[in-house]
């Protein structure tokens, strides 16, 4: 095998196995605000809400199609975005917080 086959098989495998898919971003609940408030994803990007505040904050989709949960203080949660389109979210407990998540 040459190495320009041996390149390609090891893209390929990488490529089956999910490697290179899927980004990981963070948004961070602080000063009661989403940090930061946009967001742009690709399909399959883990979003990870990190609640910074000493209070609990949730990430809420306004259509209701996902939940964080109450989110205490250092604490987390990750959705991964599964399909195109924009997401618009608040915080449950402190509606003033929004934020939104361009899906690509």
């Amino acid at each position: 095998m040459h190495a320009r086959e041996r390149a390609g098989l090891v893209v390929l495998l990488a490529l089956l196995s999910g490697c290179g898919r899927g980004g990981h971003q963070v948004v961070e609940m602080a000063g009661f605000e989403f940090q930061p408030a946009y967001l742009a994803a690709q399909v399959g990007d883990t979003i990870e809400f990190v609640n910074r505040d000493g209070v609990p904050h949730t990430a809420t989709a306004s259509d209701g199609s996902w939940d964080s949960g109450r989110l205490d203080a250092d604490s987390s949660w990750q959705w991964v975005a599964t399909e195109r389109g924009a997401v618009s979210y608040t915080c449950a407990l402190h509606p003033s917080m929004n934020g939104r998540i361009d899906v690509r």
